[in-house]
């Protein structure tokens, strides 16, 4: 650890961390990984990298998406392909370049999904997932809630 950081405050301890790059291409060669009871098609998602409570996976499932909820909360960035998030009883369509946000130990999976799909997950924050912004307690969070709203 080093003493300071660029904004001059000596009184803090700040990690070093070296900057990375995350290949897709590398980490997709490597999918699937063995297939289990829960994922009998093969494992479909590998971890890139993981610090703190943050964790980076790719996700690329193919067939059926057999996951379960989780206990954080995750974002979904789609690289390439489409189809149709299941989150509780929304549903929530995506193509490449979105970027789909699920709360922790809520059900989803994807469903209805091309055969080239594949995003990037960020898992973050505590279990249990991070409590709202006052700002965004009432707030919708799928584009149809603000559709409906106009």
């Amino acid at each position: 650890m080093e003493e300071g950081n660029e904004f001059g405050a000596s009184n803090l301890k700040v990690p070093i961390i070296t900057p990375m790059k995350f290949s897709f291409a590398e980490l997709l060669a490597k999918l699937p990984l063995p297939s289990t009871d829960k994922w009998p098609e093969g494992i479909w998602d590998i971890t890139a990298w993981k610090h703190g409570t943050m964790s980076l996976l790719l996700f690329a499932p193919r067939g059926e998406d057999y996951q379960t909820p989780h206990a954080q909360d995750e974002l979904y960035v789609i690289i390439r392909g489409q189809g149709t998030l299941m989150l509780e009883e929304d549903q929530i369509d995506f193509e490449t370049g979105d970027v789909l946000f699920v709360p922790a130990y809520k059900v989803h999976r994807f469903v209805g999904f091309s055969d080239d799909l594949a995003a990037w997950v960020v898992f973050g924050g505590p279990e249990r997932g991070l409590e709202p912004h006052d700002s965004e307690k009432s707030a919708s969070h799928t584009t149809r809630d603000l559709e409906r709203m106009e």
